[in-house]
């Protein structure tokens, strides 16, 4: 009997502690049993994080990757925390670059014009009408004002093609003396000017030298705040002189309204008679001439020319174009040509009439009879001055020439044709006498021609 009771017992704690049937190793558990609520006031508990096992290596922190075409951004370096008690440090403010030009104060409080957000931006506003720079004046634009107040705008007759019916003066004495290049819109009783203030003034040709390409003229304009320049010299320009002129191309300035102001630099000096130059349109007397990359437009015929320390050098002239490469140059009449005109013209009592140029170059049809013939049959240009036949007892014939002789130069210019050979001659005066060089054959002759004493027509 107790064998068999111990064994029901035995079975009995066995089927007590065995799990109940559905309810084994892969049923779901039970759910769990929500913990205790935080009391009210109570700081919350941090979670805990699993500690690693031991003997287990860190795993690094996974860092996230830039996106595709996204720029790197730069990793903040942490800055040392202050010491207890350490006096605060100023913060150093940044070192101007190496011939950096200072930057201007502007408004620095807030709803100045102009003024930008945090980003910054222009430190004041040229359209909010109050007049002020973006940047201060540098030394040209300081000389450009200071040489305003010494040019007129000058107004003459118009209707003429091809002449500009204004253009701009320099004032060259006190008494109200203005110096411009010479054209015949001058050559009206309706002749002004207008001073930088907006004043018209009316105007009177003291003096002209139609071969010179000069003119002075006479205002009336003491009350003006006029600065005469005198005249500097030219002689010391070379090729790479960087000068300033003021003109009115385009009549961009009519009253009040600042002269243009053009910056450029010298090419040359140069005499265009010698060495060959052709050239249309150079007064017959004016000798040399400056040479820039000035553009002479339309009104700025007679406006200054000054270096950058502000010497007055010489005025702005005509364009010029040579016949030899069919280009045009801007040139101005120097200093030194002008300063005898200039001299007589302040030195005399009254106004001179305009006085006719000389004969130039240009100014005679005919060359003078020298009993030679050139070969001319030429349906395209003028062909080369080749002689075609040579009249006995002739000016032509004492001098040597002969029959297909090919003359390349009369004096110091080179003929490069029949036109060419007419020009240089009619330029000459009667009776003088004028080296011919001429190539017969193989050889080079230098020849004397003689030149009658009285024109043949």
């Amino acid at each position: 009997m107790r064998r068999r009771g111990g064994v029901a017992l035995a079975i009995v704690g066995l089927l007590a502690a065995a799990p109940t049937f559905g309810q084994g190793a892969d049923a779901d558990p039970k759910p769990a049993q929500p913990g205790p609520e935080p009391k009210p006031g109570a700081e919350p508990q941090p979670t805990a994080k699993p500690e690693p096992k031991p003997g287990a290596e860190p795993q690094p922190t996974a860092e996230p990757e830039p996106k595709p075409g996204a720029e790197p951004q730069p990793t903040a370096e942490p800055e040392p925390e202050p010491k207890p008690g350490a006096e605060p440090q100023p913060t150093a403010e940044p070192q101007p670059k190496p011939g950096a030009e200072p930057e201007p104060e502007g408004d620095k409080g807030e709803g100045a014009p102009g003024q930008g957000s945090a980003g910054g931006g222009p430190k004041t506003d040229v359209f909010a009408g109050r007049g002020r720079a973006l940047t201060p004046p540098g030394p040209v634009e300081k000389l450009a004002a200071r040489l305003q107040t010494s040019c007129v705008r000058v107004y003459g007759a118009g209707g003429f093609v091809g002449i500009p019916s204004y253009g701009v003066g320099v004032v060259v004495d006190g008494r109200g003396f203005v110096l411009t290049t010479w054209s015949i819109a001058l050559d009206t009783p309706e002749l002004h000017v207008v001073t930088p203030d907006g004043k018209r003034c009316p105007a009177l040709v003291w003096r002209a030298d139609v071969g010179l390409g000069a003119a002075l003229l006479k205002i009336d304009a003491l009350d003006s705040q006029l600065q005469p320049l005198r005249l500097g010299d030219s002689r010391r320009l070379s090729a790479g002189s960087q000068v300033i002129a003021l003109g009115n191309p385009f009549r961009v300035a009519y009253g009040y309204e600042s002269l243009a102001v053009m910056r450029g630099v010298v090419s040359g000096v140069v005499s265009p008679r010698q060495g060959g130059f052709r050239v249309l349109r150079l007064p017959p007397r004016l000798e040399r001439v400056i040479l820039t990359d000035i553009p002479n437009n339309p009104g700025t015929q007679g406006g200054l020319l000054a270096t950058l320390e502000g010497e007055l050098v010489g005025i702005l002239g005509r364009l010029i174009e040579s016949r030899a490469t069919n280009t045009i140059l801007n040139v101005a009449i120097p200093a030194d040509e002008l300063r005898g005109f200039v001299k007589a013209g302040l030195a005399q009592a009254k106004a001179e009439p305009v006085a006719k140029a000389p004969p130039s170059e240009e100014g005679r049809r005919h060359p003078p009879e020298l009993g030679l013939r050139l070969q001319r049959a030429s349906l395209v240009r003028s062909p080369l001055a080749y002689v075609e036949a040579v009249r006995r007892g002739s000016p032509a014939a004492r001098a040597g020439l002969r029959a297909d002789d090919l003359v390349f130069r009369v004096g110091p210019r080179t003929i490069r044709s029949c036109r060419d050979f007419d020009e240089a001659l009619a330029a000459l005066e009667p009776g003088s006498k004028v080296r011919v060089v001429v190539k017969r054959g193989e050889e080079c002759l230098s020849l004397e021609l003689a030149l009658p004493q009285e024109e043949q027509e």
